[in-house]
């Protein structure tokens, strides 16, 4: 168990794989559910996956209705959040590379050596407990299945994932039918790879016709909606996304903007309408209350991705490459997000000027910038001006072009726009308030 840099890799990738620097403190270890994965200590051949397999179900029935499934997706915390910094810092990230001992422990939580102490419970959920443990266990299983081939490991990075085929295959002819009933089955059937790719699209749809017949009401709980906005936006429905996002009454995000709030909240209702503060007591009497929580705060990953449009190429860890993706809506208008690189500033914002799209790019020296932009068949893609080269005005580029370091404006003449209608007048929502934001996706995914 060695938390070693692979032969010929980068120390960028070794610092993804060897974890956060505090994993071990709040989030490693902390799941009984996503560690009953024999796959950290097993070197047994591809022939005895399924034999392996039936194991695991069975164990995992056994965690999900003992532990309720309280444990599901964070008991992997602890290489999960190294793995995000290794792709987000890239070689910055290798002068702080963690101790070999952080790699140990998040085999360690994937075998279930966990504690439970600082879970918070998954209150009055619709999905399946069993269901979200097992989807869990598929994507714990891969993103260690991509750790162990950085530090150089290859027979446990096959047997991780041949174990995440076949729990996904199983899992999904299980809960297929109830897993299509929930926002939250739909999105992590997705985003962690339960469902198989073919199968992406009609889950999508499905996913979009449940939160439009909400009007956007947010409908999963801490394990759910970090994953449900990007699913909405990988199966092409972005118009939904923003129904969701810009919904002003509880249970949403900008209800607690209207309510004051310059940080998220733990409770979508934490201070209702009337100005008091809920006194966080749930039904099975846990007391949840906290002004400045990570899990609902998980929009702003998704808002920076593809709403400004900002990431980093996940195949050139540390924004040496970036993606310039934003899926602009006509009801938000503008966006911006910017991040400062080890190479220098990186920044996209944006704004609709009519039926166009312009951009302005920001690209660090020795950085480029990958676009992928929203276009349909009557768009032109053009550069106005930037580049390492000086300006240049009026060239036609590709909608996948790449751009080299520098400023850019472009525009995108005829854009396409998600196309959703949000206005007043909605009905009292779960923190009582009557006169919030309500509504509806106009044509569909975009226009």
């Amino acid at each position: 168990m060695s938390g070693r840099t692979a032969p010929g890799g980068s120390g960028a990738a070794a610092c993804g794989a060897t974890a956060s620097t505090t994993g071990t403190r709040w989030t490693c270890g902390t799941s009984r559910t996503a560690g009953i994965a024999r796959v950290s200590t097993t070197r047994a051949g591809c022939g005895a996956g399924a034999r392996r397999a039936d194991v695991v179900l069975r164990a995992a029935d056994r965690v999900a209705r003992a532990d309720r499934g309280r444990g599901a997706g964070r008991g992997v915390g602890g290489f999960a959040v190294g793995h995000a910094v290794g792709r987000a810092g890239g070689r910055a990230c290798d002068a702080r590379r963690p101790p070999p001992e952080h790699h140990r422990l998040a085999r360690a939580a994937l075998r279930g050596r966990a504690s439970d102490e600082q879970i918070l419970r998954e209150q009055l959920a619709r999905t399946s407990s069993a269901f979200v443990a097992h989807a869990f266990l598929v994507w714990s299983a891969r993103l260690l299945a991509r750790v162990e081939r950085v530090v150089g490991d290859v027979a446990l990075a096959v047997a991780a994932d041949l174990l995440a085929e076949e729990v996904a295959a199983r899992t999904w002819a299980r809960w297929r039918e109830h897993a299509l009933g929930t926002q939250t089955g739909c999105a992590l059937a997705i985003e962690l790879g339960v469902a198989p790719e073919a199968e992406h699209a009609v889950v999508g749809d499905r996913l979009a016709a449940l939160v439009r017949s909400s009007d956007g009401r947010i409908a999963t709980g801490f394990l759910g909606t970090p994953h449900v906005l990007p699913a909405l936006t990988r199966t092409g429905h972005d118009a939904e996304a923003y129904l969701m996002l810009l919904r002003d009454e509880p249970p949403s995000w900008l209800y607690q903007v209207r309510q004051g709030a310059t940080t998220v909240w733990e409770r979508w209702d934490a201070i209702r309408a009337d100005g008091s503060i809920h006194d966080g007591r749930m039904a099975q009497g846990d007391v949840m209350l906290s002004f400045n929580h990570y899990a609902y705060s998980a929009v702003i990953d998704w808002a920076c991705r593809h709403v400004a449009g900002l990431a980093p190429d996940p195949t050139d860890p540390g924004y040496r490459t970036l993606v310039v993706a934003p899926r602009p809506a006509r009801a938000l208008g503008r966006a911006r997000a910017s991040v400062l690189t080890s190479f220098g500033r990186a920044a996209v914002a944006w704004w609709a000027d009519g039926e166009d799209l312009l951009l302005d790019v920001e690209v660090p020296f020795y950085a480029r910038a990958r676009l992928d932009l929203a276009v349909s068949a009557r768009s032109r893609v053009e550069v106005v001006s930037g580049g390492e080269d000086g300006p240049v005005h009026g060239r036609v580029i590709r909608a996948d072009a790449v751009l080299p370091a520098g400023a850019h404006r472009i525009v995108v003449r005829r854009a396409r726009f998600a196309d959703v209608s949000v206005g007043g007048g909605g009905s009292a929502g779960a923190g009582g308030a009557g006169a919030g934001a309500r509504g509806r996706v106009v044509s569909g995914a975009a226009s």
